[in-house]
């Protein structure tokens, strides 16, 4: 959103984030930046909630790798069917084409970009879809001052 501050053009803004979705979509995004990466806060032992990345760290572990207390685990959440925290793999097992470009899109991208676009008054229907949906406050404004 450093297109609003520095630019001040909220359509440029709602245009790179259609251009994310897209490439998130078509696959023509890295995983390096689809990657999260969250601390290992105790032994896995003791989570009693299950997130994503207690999950993917008890995967690592299970395919042999040392896992400790303190660490980083990086993740990515995997297509197919099951819980967020079902589907998050450790970064080291995925390959490019696993990734799940809706989780990314829905999940990640979209609520980044609506708390600062919401704010401009912009609605998430206008990023997905490019219609504009017309608030009568708007419409309001701009009549009585003319």
């Amino acid at each position: 959103m450093v297109t609003i501050l520095k630019e001040k053009n909220p359509q440029k803004a709602v245009q790179l984030v259609r251009e994310t979705i897209k490439r998130i979509k078509e696959g023509k995004v890295s995983l390096e930046d689809l990657v999260i990466y969250e601390q290992i806060t105790r032994p896995l032992s003791q989570y009693e909630q299950i997130g994503p990345h207690v999950k993917a760290a008890q995967k690592a572990r299970a395919r042999g790798r040392l896992i400790g207390e303190g660490m980083v685990i990086g993740f990515v959440i995997t297509k197919g069917a099951g819980s967020i925290s079902d589907r998050a793999e450790p970064i080291e097992d995925v390959k490019p084409e696993d990734y799940d470009p809706e989780y990314y899109i829905h999940h990640q991208v979209l609520p980044a970009a609506m708390r600062v676009l919401k704010a401009l008054g912009i609605t998430e229907q206008e990023v997905l879809k490019g219609k504009v949906q017309v608030d009568l406050k708007k419409f309001f404004k701009k009549n009585l001052s003319s």
